[in-house]
């Protein structure tokens, strides 16, 4: 999985390629660990898989963010994970396109 973050003015944005699994979630809580408090929004767009180790490392990081979290623009098979696991319910979704 690539990881890029971009931040500004307390607002930070994690954008995560390809597959979010037990190999990458260190990676991941690395990058978030980077990040000062405020809003922070995860953008699924490139993320092809994700397995429960991936919702683990996400709901993490909702205990510390609450509701500055927002998950953007996760791709159809990434989305029904969240459905199937209910994890739709808790996680705020935004979307790109209007």
């Amino acid at each position: 999985m690539d990881i890029k973050v971009e931040s500004a003015f307390r607002v930070s944005t994690i954008f995560l390629t390809g597959r979010f699994d037990a190999h990458t979630t260190e990676a991941f809580r690395a990058a978030v660990g980077t990040i000062q408090d405020g809003q922070l929004t995860i953008d699924l767009a490139e993320v092809t898989f994700i397995d429960s180790r991936g919702l683990a490392a996400l709901i993490n990081v909702y205990h510390r963010f609450g509701s500055a979290l927002k998950l953007r623009s996760p791709q159809d098979a990434v989305k029904l994970i969240f459905e199937v696991t209910n994890l739709d319910q808790v996680f705020p979704f935004e979307s790109l396109t209007p």
